[in-house]
């Protein structure tokens, strides 16, 4: 059986809230998980300027729907219990077919 990652986030992933800068909110369901340290330094050293040194990263895995890649840095995303802020977006793709978004949170 072959599974789509947007199939795979609608089995297994879980709903979150974006809030817009005009305070709309859409609910998407998605993965967030803890970025590993090896993968920290690298994104701390490319984007240190916008990272905060005592602040958690998160990783966002979504579907392609909700391109979260198009919104400005520090874009507000809710989970049950913790606030995260959009720090950098991007369409993961594969020849010029989008296949997930990828996003860095940090935990608020």
């Amino acid at each position: 059986m072959i599974f789509s990652v947007a199939k795979i986030i609608d089995l297994y992933g879980h709903y979150v809230t974006i809030i817009s800068s005009e305070n709309q909110k859409k609910a998407v369901k998605t993965f967030i998980y803890p970025l590993r340290d090896s993968y920290k330094n690298i994104f701390i050293n490319e984007n240190n300027d916008n990272i905060p040194d005592n602040n958690e990263l998160y990783v966002y895995l979504g579907k392609p729907k909700v391109r979260l890649d198009n919104f400005n840095v520090n874009k507000e995303i809710k989970d049950e219990n913790q606030n995260f802020l959009l720090k950098k977006a991007e369409a993961v793709k594969i020849s010029k077919k989008i296949i997930y978004i990828r996003v860095f949170l940090i935990k608020e």
